[in-house]
């Protein structure tokens, strides 16, 4: 996961997605945005693990995807627990 900054586009960027993780499972893709999570943005991977570590296992977590491809709608909600 690395910073992104892609003009109004704030959040982490997804580089690698484990093939058969809660991820992968949930839909997460390479090239997404992570632009918030269970409603709180994320600007950095430092906000993101912040938001992380608050969680409890099983726990609903609902991400708020931008996906370039998605155009002209590219905002995607990704719901999972985590494990």
């Amino acid at each position: 996961i690395i910073e992104r900054s892609l003009g109004q586009v704030m959040g982490v960027m997804v580089i690698r997605v484990e093939a058969g993780s809660v991820s992968d499972d949930a839909g997460l893709k390479v090239n997404d945005v992570i632009e918030a999570v269970n409603r709180q943005q994320v600007k950095n991977v430092e906000d993101f693990k912040e938001v992380l570590s608050s969680l409890n296992s099983g726990e609903p977590i609902v991400l708020q995807i931008y996906r370039q491809k998605l155009y002209p709608n590219p905002r995607i909600f990704i719901s999972f627990s985590r494990p």
